[in-house]
């Protein structure tokens, strides 16, 4: 088995249209970057953007080594990822509408 990994990376600009995206790339948010990739992911959501200056971080567990409870689990990954940014004095918080950290 694989060892517990947490991959940190920037992409390059790219959108990314999940299951509640329209069906076809168009139309994409008025500030559409003009030079990004749009793909289609197997994932649930809305249209995501990605791109320079944002860290995104992968984290790749086996639950079965913790706790098999998903939210649980994303609940203390975005705890950790506030708790980190306010040691570097970054102010973070959840947004009740849109996942994930936002600073």
């Amino acid at each position: 088995p694989l060892p517990d990994v947490l991959l940190l990376l920037q992409h390059p600009p790219v959108y990314t249209l999940g299951s509640s995206s329209p069906k076809s790339t168009t139309p994409l948010p008025e500030h559409f970057h003009p030079h990004a990739a749009v793909h289609r992911a197997p994932r649930g959501g809305n249209t995501t953007f990605h791109g320079p200056g944002q860290l995104v971080g992968y984290p790749i567990f086996d639950l079965r080594n913790h706790r098999k409870d998903l939210r649980w689990y994303l609940d203390g990954v975005l705890a950790a990822v506030i708790a980190t940014c306010g040691d570097f004095g970054v102010a973070a918080h959840r947004h009740p509408r849109h996942p994930g950290v936002w600073v």
